[in-house]
């Protein structure tokens, strides 16, 4: 960014340029929101490079985008997925509790049954 006399960023002789690569960036198909986040870190680069250069550098970063943009998609979906695969995990978990505290119980009920059955002191049945 150039800066003043004072040592202050010159925030008017860098909007011009932003204005430009924002619209240029547009012209590609970026979205405005994207567009001017974009064009102010162009705005400090295009500057040093020669009139060829700084619009390679405006359609590599409208390629940037569109290729970004053409994976969000696929990013949310994921996203989603992974939520899905917690969310049936979580309800697995609860479930193996439930299980679990049955079998305690079966097992407490079988040792039971086992104390009751179990023949007395050792000696003729009849």
């Amino acid at each position: 960014m150039a800066r003043n006399a004072s040592g202050r960023v010159a925030e008017k002789s860098c909007a011009a340029p932003r204005a430009r690569l924002r619209a240029e960036l547009e012209r590609h198909g970026v979205a405005p929101e994207l567009a001017e986040a974009v064009a102010a870190q162009l705005a400090e680069l295009a500057p040093a490079l020669p009139g060829a250069r700084a619009e390679d550098l405006v359609a590599g970063a409208a390629l940037a985008c569109a290729v970004q943009g053409a994976r969000q998609p696929a990013a949310d979906r994921a996203a989603r997925d992974l939520d899905e695969v917690q969310r049936l995990m979580t309800a697995f978990v609860g479930e193996l509790r439930k299980l679990d505290e049955a079998l305690q119980i079966l097992a407490t009920y079988l040792a039971r049954i086992k104390a009751r059955t179990a023949p007395g002191p050792s000696g003729p049945l009849h």
